[in-house]
């Protein structure tokens, strides 16, 4: 009986270190994020927002190819699961995506190196009477 409290005292002891703010439960191992590091700078100082021109499935072919991407796809109409609408990571965050191509933006260039892009499932400009307007998502 004793081995087994004990057992259930180290289950509960264990489980609440996990629960630990600023500890992250990983796949196979925990993140200690509490001790951030004073000699670095974020990355990410720009959001990139595109529209694909194309429908989603043309958009997902060209943003997994070879000659571009970005990290992030939107549908015009997302699929919902479990209730929740469901986005495309295509690049992970910290990874670099080329969605900006040659570009400027007050100052900085490259802004494929500081920026997360996201792609918006959108035909772009609609033709209508009184001239070219952009759709809205």
């Amino acid at each position: 009986m004793r081995a087994l409290l004990w057992l259930v005292g180290l289950a509960l002891l264990l489980t609440g270190c996990a629960s630990e703010k600023g500890i992250i439960d990983k796949e196979g191992y925990q993140l200690d994020t509490r001790h951030r590091a004073q000699a670095a700078y974020p990355r990410i100082k720009v959001l990139v927002i595109h529209y694909t021109a194309e429908n989603f499935d043309v958009s997902l072919a060209t943003l997994t190819g070879r000659n571009v991407s970005s990290h992030y796809l939107i549908p015009a109409t997302p699929p919902l699961y479990g209730g929740k609408p469901r986005i495309w990571q295509l690049v992970p965050e910290q990874d670099q995506a080329w969605h900006a191509g040659v570009s400027f933006w007050r100052g900085a260039t490259r802004l494929n190196d500081t920026s997360i892009g996201i792609e918006l499932e959108n035909r772009g400009l609609a033709n209508v009477r009184r001239g070219e307007i952009f759709r809205a998502v």
